[in-house]
């Protein structure tokens, strides 16, 4: 997972595990102080085992 700050705007890159993983990075962006927007581009990355 690669984040990126321009201004005051976070973009999260990358493979999150989980859907929970991806929208937790997002949350976790939006609660720093002094960011507006969070572009959220991280593609999930699972197996499923059978």
């Amino acid at each position: 997972m690669k984040v990126s700050v321009s201004g005051t705007t976070v973009t999260l890159t990358g493979t999150a595990n989980s859907w929970y993983q991806k929208e937790e990075a997002a949350r976790i962006a939006w609660k720093t102080p002094g960011i507006w927007n969070v572009k959220n581009e991280l593609e999930i990355d699972y197996e499923y085992f059978l």
